[in-house]
């Protein structure tokens, strides 16, 4: 009870169904559970969805959360933005990761796959908030423009809370390579405090 575990179908190791249940089967027991909280059909796209398709991987992972043995059923997702309709709709889906953050919203359009998410009902897990540490440290000028705001504010810190201003994304992944990372993200959300209209035309200039 005091923590969720999550893994993922490797959608480029399975060739057919019976490998796809094998993998399942192995990971439950390599895991030494009954059943996974979270479960993630792995790096979609729609080569691989046509995969799943082929070989009615999909149709087995919903009867494994029919089962009980998942409990959320998702995909993560890395293809062109357009193509994760398809996807979206194939299953009823209990969420979906993407590659969402203040330069991704335009640059990816993950403004546009979290508003097809949303409108399906499909929650967000958010993954690469701070875009592999980019975001963590800016140029000069939009450095000065957050402290002259938020002095004592980190830039990831700033990526984060602007992730988290979004009402559908449950979940952000931050990847640390430190204490201190670790610590810095926790004070951001221990003690969060939404983005203020002004302090979001502060990351669109920031972002410029």
């Amino acid at each position: 009870d005091s923590f969720t575990l999550a893994t993922k179908m490797p959608s480029w190791v399975f060739n057919s169904l019976d490998d796809a249940k094998r993998i399942f089967n192995e990971q439950l027991e390599k895991c030494q559970v009954e059943y996974f909280d979270f479960y993630l059909c792995h790096a979609m796209n729609l080569e691989y969805h046509k995969h799943y398709e082929e070989n009615g991987v999909y149709e087995f992972l919903d009867s494994m959360r029919k089962e009980g043995k998942i409990r959320h059923l998702g995909f993560s997702y890395h293809d062109a933005p357009q193509n994760i309709i398809p996807i979206a709709d194939r299953l009823d889906w209990d969420f979906a990761q993407i590659q969402f953050n203040y330069l991704d919203y335009e640059m990816q359009d993950a403004k546009m796959q979290y508003e097809e998410l949303t409108k399906r009902g499909i929650s967000v897990v958010v993954m690469e908030p701070v875009r592999g540490g980019l975001l963590a440290s800016l140029c000069d000028e939009a450095t000065n423009l957050f402290k002259s705001h938020r002095p004592n504010a980190s830039m990831a810190s700033w990526a984060l809370r602007y992730v988290a201003s979004f009402p559908n994304i449950k979940v952000i992944l931050s990847g640390m390579s430190n204490l201190e990372q670790v610590e810095d993200n926790l004070n951001t959300f221990n003690n969060y405090e939404e983005l203020t209209s002004f302090e979001h035309e502060l990351v669109q200039r920031a972002k410029k």
